[in-house]
């Protein structure tokens, strides 16, 4: 599993939308945090961050690239894809979809 720079606190807030619930995931791509839709209290999205200084956010901007083309009832719904303000992380975030993961179905 990959080491990751970034390490966000509950509660903090990403573009004046998106407040962070808590940490939900890490693998070799990304970090993945739960966070609450400022906008729409209804609304929980998952938050994926990579470091722009890794392959892997070439990766995480082509994911969000291509779900963001495809309509389908079993793929995530891209809400937002962004750069922080030091264009040091890239942020990609989706629908969140409570479940259990791969590898617990494994």
């Amino acid at each position: 599993m990959a080491k990751h720079d970034i390490h966000l606190e509950a509660g903090e807030i990403l573009r004046e939308r998106y407040k962070i619930i808590r940490h939900i995931g890490s693998g070799g791509m990304a970090i993945v945090y739960l966070a609450a839709d400022l906008q729409d209290e209804s609304k929980q999205w998952a938050v994926k961050i990579a470091d722009m200084d890794k392959k892997m956010a070439r990766r995480l901007s082509s994911e969000g690239r291509v779900l963001s083309e495809l309509q389908h009832e079993n793929l995530p719904q891209i809400a937002d894809f962004f750069y922080s303000n030091d264009k040091r992380y890239v942020y990609l975030v989706q629908e969140y979809i409570d479940g259990e993961s791969l590898l617990q179905a494994v």
